[in-house]
Order: structure tokens, then C-alpha cells, then sequence
């Protein structure tokens, strides 16, 4: 078994481009999203499922910030369950972005 000390780990991130954080940030923000909604629905007893492709924009502005912008604050999700779940469902997952 291979186990990567502090110093690899720190050379492996100082090879990633800028260009691959971007990817990742985007990843990372639909992965935080549908774990999120799993939580939800698990709490609510019930189920949601993406139904939907999700358009996630990513990029890096002029001052080296990431953005994140979204064409559906839904992400393409659909729950179902109960109107009063759907509602704090719907309410909760686009409102509560990572």
C-alpha cells in the first residue's frame, strides 16, 4: 500500500493548472449539490432525481476569483413527494447552494 506523505501531496497540488481547479470547483459544486439533495430527500422521506441536464458555468474573472453560475437554480431535480415537502424541498436546495 502507497501511502503519500505531506510533501507529495503538496508537490501533486502545485502541479495542478488553473485550469483544472476550474474543472474541480464545477465538480465539486454539482457533487456538494446532489449530496445536499440526497440528505433532503432522505430527510423528508422521500426521493428526488436529476431529470434533467445540468448547464454549470465556470470560469476565473479578471482578479483570479472563481464563478459559479447556474441555468437552473433546481440543478434538474425532481422530488417527489408530498406539495408542502416539494416546497421546502425546492426552497431549500436552490436557496442553500454550496
Amino acid at each position: 500500500m502507497y501511502n503519500l506523505s505531506h510533501y507529495d501531496v503538496s508537490e501533486y497540488l502545485s502541479r495542478i493548472t488553473p485550469q483544472d481547479r476550474t474543472i474541480t470547483t464545477g465538480l465539486t459544486v454539482l457533487w456538494e449539490y446532489d449530496g445536499y439533495a440526497d440528505y433532503l430527500a432522505y430527510k423528508l422521506n422521500s426521493s428526488a432525481y436529476r431529470s434533467d441536464e445540468t448547464l454549470c458555468i465556470v470560469g476565473v474573472n479578471y482578479d483570479r476569483v472563481n464563478y459559479v453560475q447556474f441555468n437552473d437554480l433546481k440543478m434538474g431535480m425532481v422530488f417527489q413527494g408530498n406539495i408542502t415537502n416539494e416546497f421546502y424541498f425546492n426552497l431549500h436546495t436552490s436557496g442553500v447552494l454550496p
